[in-house]
Parts: structure tokens; sequence; C-alpha cells
């Protein structure tokens, strides 16, 4: 991470502020992992989470350089090149890491909510960057928050707190978001606009099944006797 941020301050595309928000971001993962690993009781890493933890390399690159836009950096075609390549790396690794877990034997919930959660933050940081760059209004960041948005609300009513069933719809719609926001950066503002309203309305109906499905499938609260 730190010879990667180095990279990138010799090409010119972070200030040391800039810089500072990615290791930063990373540091955070990192902590939020070590953390889990001791929860879940957890003695190895593995192959799967191990890439996992790449594509959250990415994301905090990534973060740093939308920190350089959010500073009033052009966004040159360099710039948007290497965006681009580091959402798509990691969009790769998203579908490389479930096989490799099933693999290796190696499933798990931390693994499967390391992903998630990795996920999400690269879809928030890709809607800030797509709005700093003037390619959508304030309102796609709605993207990128609609995940804490609903974990917030599991703490106010449990029931949108209980576990889901495995779907690959919700890893469609979450690879449909990501590959959205990434095709915003290069397309004229109009037509950034409708992908992004639209890929925003399919990860909204996506959350909006989720929170259907739990509500029909509370438990029944036992009478005491």
């Amino acid at each position: 991470m730190a010879v990667s941020v180095g990279a990138l301050g010799q090409l010119g595309f972070a200030r040391p502020a800039s810089a500072g928000v990615a290791l930063v971001v990373f540091a955070a993962i990192v902590v939020l992992v070590l953390l889990a690993l001791r929860r879940n009781g957890m003695a190895t890493f593995g192959p799967a989470n191990a890439v996992t933890l790449m594509r959250a390399v990415l994301a905090s690159l990534i973060a740093g350089l939308t920190c350089e836009s959010l500073y009033g950096t052009s966004a040159n075609t360099s710039f948007i090149a290497l965006v681009l390549v580091m959402a798509g790396v990691a969009v790769a690794t998203d579908a490389v890491d479930g096989w490799i877990a099933r693999r290796s034997g190696m499933v798990s919930s931390f693994g499967a909510r390391f992903d998630m959660e990795t996920d999400a933050l690269l879809i928030l940081i890709l809607s800030v960057l797509a709005w700093s760059l003037g390619q959508a209004g304030f309102w796609i960041i709605a993207a990128g928050l609609m995940r804490y948005a609903f974990q917030l609300a599991g703490w106010r009513w449990p029931v949108l707190a209980a576990p889901l069933p495995p779907s690959r719809r919700r890893k469609l719609i979450c690879a449909v978001q990501t590959t959205g926001l990434m095709i915003m950066l290069v397309v004229s503002t109009p037509l950034s606009h409708a992908i992004g309203a639209i890929t925003l309305g399919l990860l909204a109906s996506s959350f909006a099944m989720d929170i259907l499905w739990l509500t029909r499938h509370q438990p029944l609260s036992v009478p005491s006797s």
C-alpha cells in the first residue's frame, strides 16, 4: 500500500494530503479486519480474503484519487484511465474471491461480510468521485450511502438486521452499480446522469426487495407463559 501511494505521488497523481487519505482509509480497514478476525475466532486469513484485501487496497487508492478531484485537480485522460484500471481490477477480483473460497474450502461468514463491505466502500468512493467530477448531482452519493443507511436502520429495527439468504441478484446489482459508476466517468453529462439514475433505481429496488423479504420472514414472537 505504501509503495503504491508513493508511486502515485511520483507520477503526480497524489499530493501528500491525498496520499494520507488513502493510507488512513486502508489503515481503518486493516484495524476493522483484525478486530473481526479476533471476534470470529479465525486463526487463518486465507487466500480468498487476501484477494478481497487487495480490492480494499485499490479502493483506498481510489479514495486518495477522489480526494485529488475534490481539491479541484483537473480530471485529465490519464487520471480517469488510472481510476478505471484500478476499479476494473477491483471488479475482476470481486468475481474471483468467492470462487477461491469455495475451492479452498474456506467459506466463512467473515469472508462474505468482508467482501460485501469492500464492495460497499468502493461504490461509495466512486459515487463521490462521479459527483466531484460533475458527472452527476449530489444525489448519486445515495448509491454509496444506501448500504450504511440499511445497517443503521437495522439498529433501529432489529428485523432488518436479520441474516439474508445468499442472492445472485444482490451480487449482480452490485456489479451493475459499480460498472455504471465507472461508465459515468467517461461519457457525456446527460448520459452520465441517466446511467446514474437507472443504476441508483436498480440498487434501491434491490434493497427494497431485501427489506420486504425480511419483514415477511420475521420470526413470530412467542407469548410468555
